[in-house]
């Protein structure tokens, strides 16, 4: 199924295949979970594009996002799925479940379990997220989808608010939203809360990522054109720009997210397409920053995402790709950038290597010797030259002595 843009606030992104109905979750109310699955994931990077196109593999074996939180502002996150067993915390909330039995830890949709596996996921070989020693926090927030007849649970902004003042009160240092208002619903003025509350985590340094939306004809997006939100569109295995991913001033980044392999409720893995999902790419990449660099602020880090993307087709800052594509390994390998184009300068020799001392006199020492030989050889004309005049003049005049 395909999103379209819609006044109320809606989760981004489809799986690709739909099957029959799964039973019914405990608090899920009916709404419909399933999806077709794939029985099991590649076993190695090669079957997994995404993965092969990160290489993680390069970055040391510490570097996986330990010590790290991502709230996931979605329909929930299914704890007990095999690709997030132990990364998701204890300590989340359900805003639209009365009373909050779940604490976010169950999702009807599957939605916010694929966003944490692409994230934290690190059940399988072949199968992980960006940065699987982050921590989950699950906050279920939205269930919508598209259309007023949806059957998910409607949310709204002051549910948002809450839900992000909550997440940054329990520490987060990362906040996922898959999900946005487009076009005339965008403007930011007409979600003064949801806005305050977006900035008052970038004031706490706390990084917001949000996608951009599943829509080529929308022209504005919120979240992500709020100041400081690290909005994120989609690429497909071929890394160009995924069909349906909103163009705008307000995309910052693009990341996989046409076709990729996710966990899914309950308890299955699938192909996934939408800026949903590239949204959790970028937000594993920022957790592998945050762990590298813990004392760094929300815009230094927004700033080394974007200053270490891959060069995209759209050229640089482009409405379609932003400052191109994320790449999680030269993010967190190489020297800050922080916004602008970098380039790694030669590092700079304490001492000179008297291999290039020596060189450097043996060419002097050339330089020289060619010189005298080149001025003796000047010379030695010139007297050649005077002596011709002198021997001729002399013969012509029989060089007798002057009496």
């Amino acid at each position: 199924m395909r999103l379209r843009t819609i006044a109320t606030v809606s989760l981004l992104g489809a799986a690709m295949v739909v099957a029959p109905a799964a039973p019914a979750l405990a608090n899920c109310g009916g709404v419909n979970t399933s999806q077709a699955p794939v029985t099991e994931p590649p076993k190695d990077d090669g079957g997994n594009w995404m993965l092969a196109r990160f290489g993680l593999g390069r970055l040391p074996g510490t570097s996986d996002g330990r010590g790290v939180t991502v709230a996931v502002l979605d329909s929930g996150v299914q704890a007990s799925h095999p690709a997030l067993k132990g990364q998701v915390l204890s300590n989340g909330r359900d805003f639209l479940e009365s009373g909050g039995a779940t604490k976010g830890t169950e999702d009807c949709r599957g939605h916010g379990t694929a966003v944490a596996s692409l994230i934290a996921g690190n059940a399988r070989a072949g199968f992980r997220g960006i940065a699987p020693g982050a921590s989950i926090l699950p906050i279920r927030v939205n269930e919508t989808v598209g259309g007023n007849n949806d059957n998910g649970r409607k949310t709204d902004d002051g549910k948002i608010a809450a839900a992000i003042d909550y997440a940054v009160a329990e520490g987060a240092d990362v906040i996922n939203i898959s999900f946005a208002y487009l076009n005339g619903e965008a403007k930011p003025d007409k979600h003064k809360v949801f806005a305050d509350a977006v900035q008052r985590a970038l004031d706490q340094n706390v990084v917001v990522v949000a996608a951009v939306g599943n829509d080529k004809t929308a022209t504005d997006s919120f979240p992500a054109n709020l100041p400081g939100v690290l909005g994120v569109g989609a690429i497909s295995r071929n890394g160009l720009l995924w069909e349906n991913s909103t163009k705008g001033s307000f995309v910052d980044v693009t990341a996989p997210g046409g076709g990729i392999l996710t966990a899914w409720t309950p308890g299955i893995y699938t192909e996934v397409v939408g800026t949903s999902f590239a949204a959790p790419v970028v937000a594993g990449a920022v957790a592998l920053l945050k762990q590298a660099h813990p004392k760094w602020t929300a815009s230094q880090i927004v700033n080394q995402i974007q200053a270490t993307a891959d060069p995209s087709p759209g050229g640089k800052n482009s409405k379609s790709y932003g400052a191109g594509v994320v790449d999680p390994v030269r993010a967190v390998t190489e020297l800050p950038g922080f916004g602008a184009a970098y380039k790694n300068p030669p590092m700079p020799l304490k001492s000179e290597d008297p291999q290039i001392v020596a060189a450097k006199e043996r060419a002097a020492d050339r330089k020289a010797l060619a010189l005298w030989l080149a001025l003796g050889g000047v010379a030695l004309t010139v007297i050649i030259l005077l002596s011709s005049s002198i021997v001729f003049n002399g013969s012509r005049r029989r060089w007798r002595p002057a009496e």
